[in-house]
């Protein structure tokens, strides 16, 4: 399901949400029969689960649409502006009109490459060493996202891996491994979506933060004061950063809600002022502690035998260890 704004999802949001985490919905709604005509109750069940993608200006989503989904953010600096300029002014060019072309032909090898991908049951020998940080109750659902991040890594290398097989029901199954690549791209991916909001504010309230506390060091070091002492509005953070006074009062709710600005009524009373509530940023570093240390899980499964892709020897019957699930 695609939505060009999260306002299109406006009263389906549960149903999406069972969707997503039951793997399906049932519905009850009163129709009338057409023999008797009287009404009864018709129950309609719909299988799941489903591709979700939106987008929003807002600096958040519903709280329990994020925890389903990837959280991802744009970069809304000027510099990032600029370049979004740029390509559209070369797209006015006869330079563009050829990279049209190419861009199609990109999209068209991208989606015969995805045709190339075949289901595959994708089984995760490592699944039982990899941690994860547990301080927050939402990453109870954050960490099965990862596991499935580290399979979607396999499966999509999956001409990179031998197809192996094991007894199951009377059959055979076939399935490939996640390998300590995989795991390592997968934190990384991870750590990029999930270590950018560790600090509870978005992509682009953390910007602003960082630009917010640029100038009033900037203006304190003028003042001969302490950049907390310092006291401004949003006209002061408007003709400091260039943004619009839009973007600025997105985000900075945000901002204060958590508590990284404090307000006060200024000299007119109807006025806001701020003042900076912190001592220090890291907006900019992007952590997720807790998560699977790769020098360390290679060391632990180096003991236990394993090697390269999985286990160096297989029990009868199946896998020895892992978790599996099926793609695609």
């Amino acid at each position: 399901m695609i939505s060009g704004e999260d306002e299109g999802l406006l009263g389906s949001d549960y149903a999406i949400r069972e969707l997503i985490s039951a793997k399906k919905i049932k519905l009850a709604a009163p129709v009338k029969d057409t023999a008797s005509g009287k009404m009864k109750t018709v129950e309609y069940e719909v299988e799941g689960p489903i591709a979700l993608l939106f987008s929003t200006t807002q600096p958040g989503i519903h709280y329990e649409n994020a925890t389903r989904c990837f959280t991802l953010s744009l970069d809304e600096s000027p510099d990032q502006t600029q370049q979004v300029h740029n390509a559209q002014s070369v797209g006015r060019t006869l330079e563009g009109l050829s990279n049209a072309g190419q861009s199609r032909d990109i999209r068209q090898l991208h989606r015969n490459i995805q045709r190339l991908l075949k289901p595959v049951r994708v089984v995760n020998p490592y699944a039982t060493f990899l941690t994860f940080p547990v301080n927050r109750l939402e990453y109870r659902r954050e960490y099965e996202k990862y596991l499935s991040l580290i399979e979607a890594v396999a499966f999509l290398r999956q001409y990179h891996k031998e197809v192996k097989k094991f007894a199951y029901e009377g059959g055979e199954l076939e399935y490939i491994e996640v390998g300590i690549e995989d795991v390592e791209e997968g934190n990384k991916l991870m750590t990029g979506i999930l270590g950018a909001r560790a600090s509870e504010i978005s992509r682009p309230s953390g910007e602003l933060l960082r630009l917010i506390k640029q100038m009033a060091e900037e203006k304190a070091k003028e003042l001969e004061i302490e950049p907390k002492a310092y006291r401004f509005n949003r006209r002061d953070i408007r003709e400091y950063t260039g943004w619009s006074d839009n973007q600025i009062k997105a985000h900075i709710g945000q901002l204060e809600e958590l508590e990284y600005l404090l307000t006060g009524k200024g000299e007119r009373g109807r006025m806001y002022r701020y003042e900076l509530a912190f001592d220090g940023l890291e907006t900019d570093k992007k952590r997720l502690p807790g998560l699977t240390d790769i020098a360390k899980l290679q060391a632990k499964v180096g003991k236990l035998g394993m090697v390269g892709n999985g286990w160096a020897a297989q029990k009868e019957g199946g896998p020895r260890r892992g978790a599996g699930s099926k793609v695609g």
